[in-house]
C-alpha cells in the first residue's frame, strides 16, 4: 500500500467524524468519535496501521490536508 499526504493551511475545529495528526510523531487518525479512531498513517517503525480502538487525543489536532491511498 502506498500513502502520499499534502498537508494545507493551519488545522480549524470539525465535526466528527475527521482526520486527526498526533502532533508528538505524526500519526495520522480517521477518528469517528472524540476518543474513537483508526490509525492510517505512520512513520514510526513497527506501527500497527490500521488499528481500531479508543485514543487519548489530548495531543491531536485535526488534520488538514489530504490522504491519497493506493495499492
Amino acid at each position: 500500500m502506498k500513502a502520499t499526504i499534502t498537508p494545507a493551511a493551519p488545522p480549524t475545529s470539525k465535526p466528527y467524524p475527521k482526520l486527526m495528526i498526533d502532533t508528538e510523531d505524526g500519526d495520522i487518525f480517521y477518528m469517528k468519535t472524540e476518543s474513537r479512531g483508526t490509525l492510517i498513517y505512520s512513520t514510526r517503525k513497527g506501527a500497527d496501521v490500521g488499528t481500531d480502538g479508543r485514543w487519548i487525543t489530548s495531543y491531536f489536532v485535526d488534520f488538514e490536508g489530504s490522504i491519497t491511498l493506493s495499492n
